[in-house]
């Protein structure tokens, strides 16, 4: 992917707020690229009272046969059990800036490309608090323990290597690689991919503020919830919006979530639930793969209107990750739902707007298929039944930069798949216990359209359209169904 840097966001000018702390997390993994070798002065080591690491308190990590009936959360913020940043004078004889703000020190060997990362962690901090709740004060016996987060942001590592600011003992790293309240991030030159990678570490600390270690999560959830903060938006007047499916500005940016999800797909290589809840270490390292997957499948559950109340939930002590929270009918209707997401996943997808409706429309006759929704259930229909669909009406499409008045054949002014949007279309989901397919295979109909079943299954319809443009429609159409 060719990549350019894009010109520094106003968000620079966003003001700093209060000091907080974190507890340690597993960081992001991947395989760094050999450091390039600079002259620079002997490294520089703190006193060695500096490098003691405190014993852990016993309220906070209790031992196994001690484990509480319920989980804690820390009861203060832990120590940086990292050494002492060296004075901006030894810095600088490194070739090595300091930026400091209120919540995040910057070191990096590229200033200009750092300026205003102290900025955004700022902005996005009431986000993190809202979804995780106000981090644990400051430990009472170290009120001024440094910096809440250290993020060194490394152009080349030798520098930060000779400064002894990167450990030897720090495992190798993709793109970025999180510790305790440090993280260390290869430089980018895009800017909207550094700010994502900034954002991603900053979460994993900001994470690790409200669980004792053991309920960290597992993997895919750190990474994955990691990866949802990452992905961001600035609004027309610059406000900071995080938890978003992005646009297009994020592939020009290099954050390639999207693209990675829908070449697997192509490739016929997409990733389950079950499969994206077995991710290991050996996933996130090489390439961005496990990152997109495991981005996904927080997107999708975290915006879905059924579901994002229970997945919120998991970012409890104790549950972190734990998908056995959803009842098989959620689990099989999640399921469902998933394939026909990453088939269809876009740029800007609208997660709410597409949810599918599972409960089948049978009250009215004729009954309406609604054009700002997703797949609408309709009636069971048998393996080898013809079955016919009549659907009449008008409904608009869009509202910018005029609204498009459209009938259930569409209009050819715009194509998702393919095919015409607002064109009536159908599919089958599968009775159970045959797994769930059939939402992602979807059958043209238009104003009549006749079929044969490919199941026994239920009738599913909605309007062909955008997954990022199906909420500004308006109407309905009226379908008459009719079976052999």
């Amino acid at each position: 992917m060719t990549r350019s840097a894009p010109p520094p966001h106003p968000a620079a000018s966003l003001v700093v707020a209060a000091l907080l702390g974190a507890l340690a997390l597993p960081g992001c993994t991947g395989e760094a690229p050999p450091p390039p070798v600079v002259d620079a002065p002997a490294p520089w080591k703190p006193p060695a009272a500096d490098l003691d690491e405190p014993k852990p308190s016993p309220v906070m990590f209790p031992a196994v046969d001690e484990e509480p009936e319920e989980p804690l959360r820390p009861v203060a913020q832990p120590r940086d059990r990292e050494p002492p940043l060296p004075s901006a004078a030894r810095l600088a004889a490194f070739g090595l800036t300091r930026i400091d703000g209120d919540r995040l020190t910057v070191v990096t060997d590229r200033p200009e490309h750092a300026e205003t990362l102290p900025a955004l962690i700022d902005a996005a901090w009431p986000a993190w608090v809202d979804y995780f709740g106000e981090p644990p004060p400051r430990r009472a016996d170290a009120p001024d323990d440094g910096p809440l987060m250290t993020a060194f942001l490394m152009d080349e590592p030798d520098r930060f290597r000779s400064a002894g600011l990167l450990p030897d003992d720090l495992p190798p790293f993709l793109t970025g690689r999180q510790r305790g309240r440090r993280f260390w991030m290869y430089d980018v030159e895009e800017d909207y991919f550094r700010r994502a990678l900034t954002l991603h570490e900053a979460t994993h600390v900001f994470m690790g503020l409200h669980v004792d270690r053991r309920d960290a999560g597992p993997l895919w959830y750190l990474e994955g919830m990691a990866e949802r903060f990452g992905a961001h938006r600035f609004q027309p007047d610059d406000t900071l919006t995080v938890r978003v499916v992005p646009g297009e500005e994020a592939a020009a940016g290099g954050w390639d979530r999207i693209e990675r999800v829908r070449a697997d797909v192509a490739a016929n290589a997409a990733l389950s639930l079950d499969q994206i809840a077995r991710l290991t270490d050996a996933d996130f390292l090489g390439d961005d793969r496990g990152y997109a997957w495991a981005w996904a499948l927080c997107a999708f559950l975290d915006g879905h209107p059924a579901y994002r109340g229970t997945f919120r939930s998991l970012a409890e002590p104790g549950r972190r990750g734990d998908l056995s929270v959803f009842t098989p009918e959620q689990r099989r209707q999640i399921e469902a739902e998933w394939r026909t997401f990453v088939t269809e996943l876009t740029p800007s997808y609208d997660v709410a707007a597409n949810a599918v409706q599972f409960r089948p429309t049978l009250a009215q006759v004729p009954a309406p298929v609604f054009a700002e929704r997703g797949w609408q259930a309709f009636d069971s229909v048998r393996a080898g039944q013809e079955v016919t669909v009549k659907a009449f009406g008008r409904f608009t499409l869009a509202e910018e930069p005029k609204p498009w008045e459209s009938t259930a054949d569409g209009i050819s002014v715009d194509y998702h798949r393919g095919r015409r949007i607002g064109e009536v279309q159908a599919a089958v989901l599968a009775d159970a216990p045959a797994p769930p397919v059939g939402l992602a295979e979807p059958i043209p109909v238009g104003a009549e359209g006749t079929f044969v079943a490919p199941r026994d299954g239920t009738l599913y319809l909605r309007i062909n359209d955008r997954p990022d443009r199906r909420a500004d429609n308006r109407g309905t159409v009226g379908v008459l169904v009719e079976r052999d």
